[in-house]
């Protein structure tokens, strides 16, 4: 069928994906995460976030594959938007642990990622924060760990 005719500058309302459209793509990321290649998982969810917005799921997924790739002002980006459209991610485990993971890996305070866990996860990662604190057995983490507990209180 023909596509439909939009005057400059307007936007035509993709019809919300169903459950068996996320999956489908949510199945062929896991199969690349799982073959390691990281990049054509970035390439399904980019397409994917660009036809399906509104989506927490492919928002949230997109967010763990930019982290694994250390790609942290994109990953933040969609994890702000899974958060948004589905406020219950900021609790979600993985998504503490990625950010937790990327602040650690990180030499540095990175800015970026500190002021998400702050501004956007706030008491959510305080749990992951003081088990770093507590248990890990490198202790610049430990410090790193405290010193941001002491920002987050």
């Amino acid at each position: 069928s023909p596509s439909p005719i939009t005057a400059p500058g307007s936007a035509v309302t993709a019809a919300p994906p169903t459950d068996d459209q996320i999956k489908s793509i949510l199945d062929q990321v896991d199969q690349r995460v799982r073959d390691e290649d990281l990049d054509s998982a970035h390439e399904i969810l980019r397409k994917a976030r660009r036809q399906y917005p509104d989506n927490a799921k492919l928002a949230f997924t997109a967010g763990r594959v930019c982290f694994w790739k250390l790609w942290w002002t994109e990953g933040i980006e969609h994890f702000r938007d899974a958060i948004r459209l589905e406020p219950a991610y900021r609790t979600d485990p993985d998504l503490n642990k990625a950010v937790l993971r990327g602040f650690l890996t990180t030499p540095d305070v990175d800015d970026r990622i500190e002021s998400f866990m702050i501004d956007d996860l706030r008491d959510a990662i305080v749990p992951y924060l003081e088990e770093t604190a507590k248990n890990h057995p490198n202790a610049g983490i430990r410090a790193r760990a405290k010193s941001e507990l002491r920002r987050l209180h």
